[in-house]
């Protein structure tokens, strides 16, 4: 399983990563968990992720540009990676199901 977490300060996740459960999930392979700055993703050479709520007020938000740009490189490597797995793991069944899923999208019903 790929878990990917989305966040403004990845080093808070380094102590909760190599402790208790999850750390003993990741070393034997049951789950992959990636960490990834959202301040790498921004445009402007501050690295700013903040912005001010739309009408005023007080607090600030994040922007969306950030998330966005990160969602689309991560999402591609997350599904090319689980599609290989699923290969991998079930081999030719895997064909019969995306067959059948392709039927099935396109109105028609098959029997595999």
């Amino acid at each position: 399983m790929r878990i990917d977490v989305l966040t403004l300060f990845p080093e808070m996740f380094i102590g909760p990563l190599t402790e208790s459960m999850i750390k003993r999930a990741i070393e034997k392979k049951i789950i992959d968990i990636y960490v990834h700055d959202l301040k790498l993703y921004t445009s402007d050479k501050h690295r700013k992720c903040d912005d001010y709520p739309y009408g005023g007020g007080e607090g600030m938000v994040l922007k969306v540009e950030p998330f966005w740009r990160c969602v689309n490189e991560v999402v591609p490597k997350s599904n090319k990676r689980r599609e290989q797995q699923e290969k991998e793991r079930w081999g030719l069944c895997y064909t019969y199901v995306c067959a059948w899923k392709t039927f099935h999208s396109a109105g028609r019903y098959a029997t595999i």
